[in-house]
């Protein structure tokens, strides 16, 4: 249809001519409009100027913040409902599964119960008789070999007497050894072991030496690895500790956590994580105990 046309169809019964609209001249402008688009080069479209952007570039800024913002508020969301459904899942499989027990299976599982405290028990007290639960002070080289081959964890606290940090870690550490009876902790100082200064390269004070399994597998010097700023905080000591791998859990800080809040946080909070560290000195995993 034409332009005649398409106004006859919008006005059947009345008079194009009459309606002051020259439809000619609005023609010839259209087939102009036409014939130019058709000549640009590639059929490349004329190219609308809708004048400066509406947003400046702080405004653009802002945008982009919040969405990247928004996908990482998303993806943590995620993963926490992805732990929580796994958590979930598991205490209804307890669930279904102690509700499917009979007397024999409840009594076979408190036999058993029994038998594991039963064994916390013995091994509590072969700690205790180890010298585990305080810092135990050795005077000889010959008292650190001893001590690292009668069990798995042990740190030992390389001090000197003239280091006031020294006496202030060694307050902290045995705050902690009281509540850790699984990991041994002992201190020599600096004087009485200048062969084991010579062979784990110790040179400042104090210096903390954690040994796994017979091996040193990190030394920890001065305090910038759990005090940068100076100031010792038990808690933070503990939890650092903890993230070596030496402590099986956080005890103090979640006494401190149910005296704030109550038992209730400690049950909803779920047991933390261990992670491994990297390990801080080149002579870390020496095999004290070679030939």
């Amino acid at each position: 249809m034409n332009l005649f046309e398409d106004a006859e169809a919008d006005d059947p019964y009345g008079d194009v001519e009459d309606q002051g609209i020259d439809y000619h001249e609005l023609a010839e402008q259209r087939q102009a409009e036409q014939e130019s688009s058709s000549k640009m080069p590639g059929g490349q479209q004329q190219m609308i100027n809708t004048g400066p952007s509406m947003m400046s570039k702080q405004d653009m800024a802002i945008m982009k913040a919040a969405k990247r913002k928004m996908a990482i508020n998303n993806a943590v969301n995620n993963a926490v409902n992805k732990v929580l459904q796994e958590e979930e899942a598991k205490i209804d499989s307890k669930i279904e599964k102690l509700s499917r027990m009979d007397e024999d299976d409840l009594e076979e599982l408190r036999a058993k119960r029994l038998e594991d405290l039963k064994k916390k028990q013995m091994q509590r007290s072969k700690w205790l008789a180890n010298n585990h639960g305080r810092i135990h002070e050795i005077m000889d080289q010959k008292q650190f070999f001893e001590n690292v081959k009668s069990t798995k964890h042990v740190i030992c606290l390389f001090y000197s007497k003239t280091s006031k940090w020294s006496h202030i870690l060694q307050e902290h550490l045995t705050l902690i050894a009281q509540k850790h009876l699984e990991c041994k902790f002992i201190q020599i100082e600096s004087q009485y072991a200048p062969f084991l200064i010579e062979r784990l390269n110790i040179w400042m004070m104090p210096t903390l030496v954690l040994a796994k399994a017979n091996k040193v597998s990190t030394q920890l010097r001065g305090l910038d690895w759990c005090a940068p700023d100076g100031k010792i905080d038990t808690i933070r000591l503990e939890h650092k500790l903890f993230e070596y791998g030496f402590l099986e859990e956080t005890y103090l800080a979640l006494e401190k956590q149910i005296k704030a809040n109550g038992t209730d946080s400690f049950l909803s909070g779920g047991s933390k994580k261990k992670k491994q560290m990297q390990q801080q000195d080149d002579d870390s995993e020496d095999d004290l105990f070679d030939d």
